[in-house]
């Protein structure tokens, strides 16, 4: 009878945690969102509202804590966000976020994106703004001293980056949410996964050889698009455009190196 009864008590115990430990809906916010840590205000959940050009900031009871309007140029939409931090870019207490813009060009034969990168304060300001700019990142360069680099492109003529702006910044970023970019960077996975508009997908060729390709393939396996890229860089930003939603894979390839493909997420 007592091997019953401790037999019941630790089904019982087992339950119990069990139904403490499923996962349960918080909440849902239309369009993107993500977590960041402000060095003052601690961490808020950043919505991007590319309908009304607005950043949404919510406490993390998700409670509306503040709405920064984003001035976005003629004929662009915010295509991305990141970087939503404190004294970071700039040594006052105003919340700043470094923004992507893209413009979809229809002229030509082929269509194209046109990105500018900016970072914007809450008053609307622009600290910094680099044309052409479509990928941004912070590196560390040592005893704290931490620069902001963007990949500066011309999708008219090359999916590859043409030049790399550096810019000294201020602050360091925090751990959390995008401001731990490099985390992601390093882990070689594609990003943003699910993509929209474009994905960066990292890679790292052979140290024997100078360039490679990046075959990318539809859900059945079949080569749809192909990339060269080069050991100049470590990653390459793909337009969505003309891909339909769905899953893909890509895989690199090179003289020495066959890697093993990948899955990417088209929204």
């Amino acid at each position: 009878m007592k091997i019953i009864k401790l037999y019941l008590l630790v089904v019982l115990i087992f339950l119990a945690y069990m139904a403490n430990s499923q996962v349960d809906f918080e909440q849902s916010y239309p369009g993107s969102a993500d977590i960041t840590q402000l060095e003052l205000d601690g961490y808020k959940y950043y919505v991007t509202d590319a309908v009304n050009n607005k950043c949404l900031l919510y406490n993390t009871d998700h409670s509306l804590w503040k709405t920064i309007d984003i001035p976005v140029p003629p004929d662009n939409y915010i295509a991305d966000i990141s970087f939503v931090s404190q004294h970071l870019f700039n040594e006052n207490d105003n919340v700043e976020m470094l923004v992507v813009f893209a413009e979809y060009i229809t002229s030509g034969e082929f269509p194209y994106y046109v990105y500018k990168t900016s970072v914007i304060e809450e008053t609307g300001d622009a600290l910094m703004n680099v044309e052409g700019g479509g990928y941004a990142f912070i590196e560390d360069a040592g005893d704290d001293n931490y620069k902001l680099l963007v990949y500066v492109y011309d999708f008219a003529n090359s999916s590859l980056p043409v030049s790399t702006e550096i810019f000294e910044i201020p602050g360091s970023p925090l751990s959390s949410g995008e401001n731990s970019l490099q985390a992601i960077k390093d882990s070689g996975n594609p990003y943003p996964n699910p993509a929209g508009s474009y994905v960066n997908i990292p890679y790292v060729l052979d140290k024997r050889d100078a360039t490679g390709v990046l075959i990318l393939l539809d859900g059945s396996g079949r080569e749809i698009r192909r990339y060269k890229i080069g050991k100049d860089f470590n990653s390459i930003r793909i337009l969505t455009s003309g891909l339909g939603k769905g899953i893909y894979f890509y895989t690199i390839q090179s003289e020495h190196n066959n890697a093993e493909a990948k899955k990417l997420i088209i929204n």
